[in-house]
């Protein structure tokens, strides 16, 4: 009979009494990564120990996902706090300013988590790449620095990470064509960007699961009517049951395209769907105008209307 754990304590205490069994090195250091992130999601903390720190620095660990995840616990939103923090002016300005690089480094040294300098760079990319599409430092910058990165970066794994990052920016960048797809709609009719040439469309993402997708839609369905001769609304639903979806949502109630995307993964990776709902505003070439647009509620409205 399996006893039944009755606190975090209790938990942390079997898991940590399985370290004994590791027999390699490999299968320690995974062990102590995992106890690790365990530790800091059941203490709710946003940073482990000191000792765990000294772990996370000691060997930089790419390719294990045990340490990549306990990386990005420790340091998701890194950037963001440094730059609300008593260095938050110098590192704002060196981002902002496109470096160099080094810089930002050292200030990112000098808060005393980071010491390795594999890891301070792998650090420096995923931040970079998770606010570039947020706002907060300047895009142009993040790419010049990131671009960088894809010759000066300290070891092989971040040089090629710096160059699918730009890869992956570049995908979507104003002036480019998004990826293509080919999905269906209720009826089996399968649409194309490519079919919707002619008009200036603004591509959704959706799921009827999350509240704000209904709400933006339905701002925007104030307005896109009264230019459906100029302007076609694409919505890619990512609900498992696309016809309850449309049930749910009230299909009839919009002028809208409305297209299945369960099961098309591989769209969410490509149109970096990092917040659902997602709008993208396209010419009447399928080139993107704006990526991502403003919701419906943050005046979408301002940004199409004088572009038709």
């Amino acid at each position: 009979m399996v006893q039944k754990l009755r606190s975090r304590d209790s938990l942390l205490a079997s898991f940590e009494g399985f370290r004994k069994e590791q027999g390699d090195g490999y299968s320690l250091k995974y062990f102590d990564c995992r106890h690790s992130l365990l530790g800091m999601v059941s203490e709710k903390r946003n940073t482990p120990p000191a000792d765990d720190i000294r772990l996370i620095n000691k060997e930089f660990m790419p390719g294990m996902p045990a340490y990549t995840d306990l990386v990005s616990q420790v340091f998701n939103g890194y950037l963001r706090r440094l730059s609300a923090g008593p260095d938050g002016d110098a590192i704002k300005y060196c981002i902002n300013s496109a470096g160099p690089y080094s810089e930002i480094k050292d200030i990112m040294a000098s808060d005393g988590l980071l010491s390795n300098e594999s890891l301070i760079e792998y650090v420096l990319l995923q931040n970079l790449y998770n606010e570039y599409y947020k706002n907060y430092f300047r895009k142009e910058a993040i790419e010049e620095i990131i671009e960088q990165m894809t010759e000066n970066a300290s070891d092989n794994y971040n040089r090629k990470l710096a160059v699918r990052i730009t890869e992956k920016i570049n995908r979507l960048k104003p002036g480019n064509k998004p990826p293509g797809f080919s999905l269906e709609n209720k009826d089996g009719e399968i649409y194309t960007l490519d079919s919707l040439r002619g008009k200036h469309t603004i591509l959704v993402f959706g799921t009827v699961a999350l509240p704000d997708t209904r709400a933006e839609l339905d701002i925007l369905n104030t307005w896109t009517g009264q230019y459906d001769e100029q302007l076609s609304v694409l919505v890619i639903l990512l609900d498992k049951d696309f016809e309850s979806s449309l049930e749910k949502l009230g299909e009839g109630n919009y002028d809208f395209i409305f297209l299945d995307g369960y099961g098309s993964g591989s769209l969410e990776e490509i149109y970096e769907l990092k917040y659902l709902p997602a709008f993208y505003f396209l010419d009447r070439d399928m080139r993107l105008i704006e990526s991502p647009a403003p919701f419906p509620s943050e005046n979408l409205k301002g940004s199409v209307v004088p572009k038709l």
